[in-house]
């Protein structure tokens, strides 16, 4: 069960335990985590409400410092947890489990040992269903990422190219999908005729990114096509590589 995407009216509702960060998709966290208790919850009753605390993010880019998330977004659930159960434990009241697990998308051996020691009780995991577990979660987010996602990029852009269009690239991070943060506008771009690319979906086929950065690397620019350190060396934030590398 997912909270519903974000509207004028799940903001405002869930917004009044505040959050003064400036951050506004941070802010959005406690509107969706009222939502889910008061609306979703209500229809259907939800036994966790899983908001993790993630650290690290898998990569494919090469020779960046680090792939770290945003320390804002990474520490929200702990924010959003605070602001429920200042003035008595709503969770608690509705019987529901809060869990805010920290993890680390980018490295699998203490993922596993972070999800293991979080679920080991609630689902009567054994250590190797838990592993099982992780590892098809792996291979999911692999299949979606190259085969799902960027193999639909793909078509479009050689349709584009067939035809001689322009397509639009979207340099933001994952929570501009949600209609409320984006405004609707990739809808405008698409009603005008041009396909909209989220800069995840953006082909990585050797054949299409040797075209595109082949020149650069043989020259020695930089040292290879999922590279950007011949544009920032110092690339620790793993969203911002991602938007660094999509504007090349």
């Amino acid at each position: 069960m997912y909270s519903d995407y974000t509207s004028e009216e799940l903001y405002k509702e869930g917004a009044k335990r505040g959050a003064i960060d400036p951050c506004f998709p941070s802010k959005l966290g406690i509107p969706h985590v009222h939502n889910l208790l008061y609306k979703v919850h209500a229809k259907k009753p939800l036994d966790i409400i899983f908001f993790p605390m993630i650290d690290c993010l898998t990569t494919d880019l090469h020779a960046v410092q680090a792939s770290r998330t945003c320390p804002t977004v990474a520490t929200t659930p702990e924010a959003v947890k605070a602001a429920f159960i200042k003035e008595g434990d709503l969770f608690k009241e509705k019987g529901v489990l809060f869990l805010d697990t920290f993890v680390n998308l980018s490295t699998p051996d203490v993922l596993e040992r972070q999800l293991f020691e979080q679920f080991k009780d609630i689902l009567g995991l054994s250590v190797e269903e838990n592993k099982r577990a992780m590892l098809e979660g792996y291979r999911a987010l692999h299949y979606f990422d190259n085969v799902t996602m960027r193999g639909a990029a793909r078509e479009v852009l050689e349709q584009l190219e067939r035809e001689d269009r322009i397509g639009v690239v979207l340099l933001g991070r994952p929570y501009h999908n949600d209609p409320g943060v984006n405004h609707e506008i990739l809808e405008e771009f698409q009603k005008l005729g041009y396909p909209v690319f989220a800069q995840d979906c953006l082909p990585i086929d050797d054949d299409i990114i040797c075209r595109l950065f082949g020149p650069e690397v043989m020259a020695g620019e930089c040292s290879g096509p999922l590279a950007i350190n011949d544009v920032w060396k110092n690339s620790y934030s793993e969203n911002t590589s991602r938007k660094v590398w999509a504007a090349k």
